[in-house]
């Protein structure tokens, strides 16, 4: 009875102010995200170069090490998404601003790729071939041959513009056009960014498929992450609509609700309903992954070994993006503690957190990379390339390299 009476008193969360406001808050920004998932790429590089020197060594204890930081690189995806989708519900600067940023990047990695396409993998081609006529459509086999799932997805600003987008018309409140009732169309705008997101999966499973070829054209507009990912930001941002709709029915205004969001009440809320979705996430899209499997087996039958058919079935599901969720359950930990409303005024260490991380990385392969061509060249040479033992010879040598370096 105790218990029930406590429940009771649980303010509503139109009730909630300063009086009655949660005294627990996140430490973790979208900023922190990002400098851990940063932190974690880095780590995962030093795993790169650690195997490198593993299957060299056939060293089981450098071997285990070398799994161990690779095993970051399946924590730093989720981390950027998750910071990623803090800035997009937030918005404070205002959709337009947002959604400009995700399109345009789209565009633009759009043109860089028909450069390099056009420029030269078709331009390499043709010179090579000397068939200038046929030379995109060899390139559009190379690349489809390349890829192994018959496309690449890479751009991850699509993902980022089709969350944008679905928060803008759920969310946004139109101030001149789609007044009164029209406002229902405007929020069933939110229906085309999914249909995008599901057109582009079925692309994807078409690829994978005998006899259809997808066009390169199309890969740089494909989406990069899984599609439970996707899942998990619409229910987040259905999660801050049907609030507020609860928040209006109970007498309150826009302005109560902009409030109530930076209340530590809804920043705890909303984190304990994002490792829910998470979790919910994580489940449907590992049953997804094991019957689009099981399918994809049944369909190489009698055309593959077992074992082979097994781990083909697999990767081929995999390359759609499902079953690729499941890392995400690591970040609960961090999620717990999680702002998603916190930001920052001064956005230059938003500007300078991948310029530092792409250095880091960039120091740790030439650094290892030189550490490893050191390793193989006292491999293959236990006595340096010039040791014959005889000190003059190797003078002689050294003198003559000179030599020739100065003419």
């Amino acid at each position: 009875m105790a218990n029930q009476a406590k429940k009771r008193k649980r303010p509503r969360i139109y009730e909630i102010d300063e009086t009655n406001d949660y005294k627990f808050h996140g430490i973790f920004s979208y900023r922190h995200l990002r400098i851990l998932g940063w932190a974690f790429m880095a780590l995962a590089q030093f795993g790169i170069i650690l195997s490198l020197f593993a299957g060299k060594t056939d060293n089981a204890a450098l071997s285990t090490t070398a799994n161990v930081f690779n095993f970051f690189a399946s924590l730093m995806a989720p981390l950027f998404l998750l910071a990623a989708f803090a800035q997009v519900l937030t918005a404070k600067d205002g959709y337009k601003k947002l959604i400009l940023l995700y399109v345009g990047a789209v565009i633009g990695i759009y043109l860089v790729f028909l450069l390099i396409y056009f420029h030269f993998l078709v331009g390499t081609i043709a010179v090579v071939t000397g068939t200038p006529e046929g030379a995109s459509n060899k390139a559009a086999g190379i690349l489809s041959l390349f890829s192994g799932a018959g496309f690449f997805a890479f751009n991850i600003f699509v993902d980022l513009a089709l969350c944008a987008l679905t928060t803008f018309f759920l969310n946004y409140h139109p101030t001149r056009f789609f007044q009164g009732k029209w406002h229902y169309l405007f929020r069933s705008f939110a229906i085309l960014p999914i249909l995008y997101e599901i057109g582009s999966i079925v692309l994807k499973m078409l690829a994978a498929t005998d006899g259809f070829q997808l066009s390169p054209f199309l890969y740089p507009l494909l989406t990069a992450k899984p599609p439970a990912t996707f899942l998990i930001f619409v229910a987040l941002a259905l999660y801050v609509k049907l609030r507020e709709r609860s928040f209006l029915k109970h007498g309150k205004t826009l302005d109560d609700y902009r409030r109530f969001l930076d209340s530590n009440a809804n920043r705890v809320q909303f984190s304990r309903f994002l490792i829910l979705a998470i979790v919910v996430a994580v489940v449907i899209d590992f049953i997804a992954a094991i019957l689009a499997s099981v399918l994809v087996y049944s369909s190489y039958e009698g055309q593959l070994h077992e074992d082979l058919a097994v781990s083909s079935a697999v990767m081929t599901v995999s390359s759609w993006g499902l079953g690729n969720t499941i890392p995400m359950l690591l970040t609960i930990p961090i999620v717990a503690f999680f702002d998603y409303r916190k930001t920052y005024k001064n956005k230059l260490v938003d500007t300078a957190i991948p310029v530092i991380g792409v250095a880091i990385i960039a120091i740790i392969y030439i650094e290892g990379f030189f550490q490893f061509g050191k390793f193989m060249i006292s491999q293959t040479f236990p006595n340096g390339i010039m040791g014959s033992g005889d000190e003059a010879e190797e003078e002689g040598l050294i003198l003559s390299a000179i030599r020739f370096l100065r003419e």
